[in-house]
């Protein structure tokens, strides 16, 4: 993996970076490549808040695999009174059932918006991530977010969001309890969730920029 990206980086003519501290990290290691931060984008018409929100649903949307760290996450929401809904597929649905989440598979994206607004938290609980899609859909519906301190560059803490120590457990169940206790806190980071995906990760904005460096890099 080394070898195949030190080639692709001194061979493509552009890379797209979505996160902005991984960029700054490829700088340093490829100074010559021409590395292009770009985040993920969302449609904040479509992924916006319109559900009813009360307080006891948590979600996660993605891969059901152990580097998610659901099943560590799953004893801390249970444990704080939250009901864990975990959407998508993966080896680790079993253990996740087993410790109390209710797992439903996956989802069409088309449904996501109406999954998410039915719940009051989205929990991102990774031992590794790179600009997660899904966090920032839940971000644009208004959805207050608690995330492991290994996705970076998305949240501000206290501000659009909680984040947690990924590998301490006691720290997650703090967190998952002082969200369940405080509705105001929730609207509160909610509302700026949803504010910063649309200023920073709508599809209109995002989008244009991509089509453009690839029109540029395949000169059309």
């Amino acid at each position: 993996w080394r070898a195949l990206r030190a080639v692709a980086m001194r061979l493509a003519s552009a890379v797209i970076v979505p996160s902005e501290l991984m960029a700054r990290r490829l700088h340093r290691q490829f100074p010559r490549a021409r590395i292009i931060h770009i985040p993920n984008w969302v449609d904040t018409e479509m992924f916006r808040p319109f559900g009813y929100n009360d307080g006891k649903i948590a979600v996660y949307v993605g891969r059901l695999v152990v580097e998610k760290n659901l099943v560590r996450a799953t004893r801390a929401l249970t444990q704080s009174g939250w009901t864990f809904l975990c959407i998508g597929e993966g080896p680790e649905r079993s253990a996740l059932e087993r410790a109390g989440a209710t797992c439903v598979g996956a989802a069409s994206w088309e449904s996501l918006p109406s999954l998410l607004n039915g719940a009051s938290l989205f929990v991102l609980p990774s031992l590794s991530e790179g600009h997660p899609k899904a966090l920032i859909e839940a971000m644009a519906c208004g959805l207050p977010c608690a995330v492991s301190d290994r996705v970076e560059g998305v949240i501000r803490q206290e501000e659009t969001g909680l984040v947690f120590g990924a590998e301490d457990e006691t720290d997650m169940k703090r967190t998952f309890q002082r969200l369940k206790d405080d509705p105001a806190l929730r609207a509160r980071i909610g509302v700026a969730a949803r504010r910063e995906a649309v200023e920073r990760y709508d599809i209109k904005t995002v989008l244009p920029r991509e089509v453009a460096l690839v029109r540029e890099v395949a000169r059309v």
